[in-house]
């Protein structure tokens, strides 16, 4: 009986951690994501200043 505690404690601290190091991935990812978002935005913005529509 130890040795399945033993197993799934261990499946779950594996599990847990690669969770968090998944979630720091995605959030450093998504950061640069929206800051390319946003300079694109601005770059577009003053472009379109320039049309006379």
């Amino acid at each position: 009986m130890n040795v399945w505690i033993n197993v799934w404690t261990l499946f779950f601290l594996v599990s847990l951690a690669l969770f968090g190091a998944l979630a720091v991935i995605v959030s450093i990812g998504g950061f640069f994501d929206i800051r390319a978002l946003f300079k694109s935005l601005t770059e577009g913005k003053s472009d379109s200043t320039d049309r006379k529509s």
